[in-house]
C-alpha cells in the first residue's frame, strides 16, 4: 500500500466527500462567493456528523486540506472599488437617468 493510501486511510473523510467539498467551493466561486475557512469546516463538520463522527475537528485541518487540493486557495478578499460602490447608489443612478433622459429628449 503506498504512503498516500495509508493517509486517506487515516482522514476521516473520504476521497469522493473531500472531491464534493472541492467542487461545492468551486461552483460558489463560479458564482462570485468565495467560501470562508469557516463555512469549509462547517461543511466538512456536517459530513462527519451525517457519518456519527462528532469529534472536532483538528485546529489546522483546513491547512492540510488546501494542501491535498492545490488546485483551491486561499485568497484575500478585497472591498469593492470606490467607483463600483457609487455606481450601486440609488439616487446617482438616479440622476444619471433623469440626465441621459434629459439628452435624448
Amino acid at each position: 500500500m503506498s504512503c498516500k493510501e495509508q493517509h486517506e486511510l487515516q482522514q476521516r473523510l473520504t476521497v469522493q466527500e473531500e472531491a464534493a467539498l472541492v467542487s461545492t467551493l468551486k461552483l460558489m466561486a463560479s458564482w462570485g462567493w468565495p467560501a470562508r475557512i469557516q463555512y469549509l469546516e462547517s461543511m466538512a463538520k456536517d459530513l462527519l456528523t451525517a457519518k456519527g463522527n462528532n469529534k472536532p475537528l483538528g485546529r489546522h485541518w483546513y491547512s492540510y486540506f488546501l494542501a491535498r487540493h492545490p488546485d483551491v486557495k486561499l485568497q484575500w478578499s478585497r472591498g469593492m472599488d470606490q467607483k463600483r460602490k457609487d455606481a450601486a447608489d440609488y439616487a446617482a443612478t438616479q440622476r444619471w437617468f433623469t440626465l441621459y433622459t434629459n439628452t435624448c429628449a
